[in-house]
């Protein structure tokens, strides 16, 4: 997933306006990266647990606590760097739609697997 988003990522900046705002990007890669690897060794100890809504509720958790790192990342952003154009959320929320999408899969095939 993150093997094809890096040449995508740049191949946006380099046909677009927003060439000079690609550090939020990478920023959105490297939050979704690290949440990701964290939410999937968290599903698979849920897996072993005698609580049943525990991978429920790790679903939940990680769907809120994604939605707002991203938002404080990209508010963050917005305050420090004061970007010249507004297109610069486009990439960041593919990102989040590509993590998000690879996730429900990978998830919905976790719990077919395993009831």
């Amino acid at each position: 997933m993150s093997t094809l988003s890096i040449p995508g990522l740049m191949a946006l900046y380099y046909l677009s306006e927003i060439g000079s705002d690609i550090f939020l990007s990478f920023l959105g890669l490297i939050f979704m990266l690290v949440s990701s690897f964290v939410f999937f060794k968290a599903i698979y100890r849920s897996l072993n647990s005698t609580n049943k809504m525990a991978f429920i509720q790790i679903v939940m958790v990680n769907v809120f606590l994604k939605m707002a790192g991203i938002l404080a990342i990209v508010v963050l952003y917005w305050k420090i760097a004061k970007p010249e154009s507004k297109m610069i959320i486009i990439p960041f929320m593919i990102i989040y739609l590509v993590f998000s999408v690879a996730e429900t899969i990978f998830t919905y095939k976790l719990a077919n697997k395993n009831s």
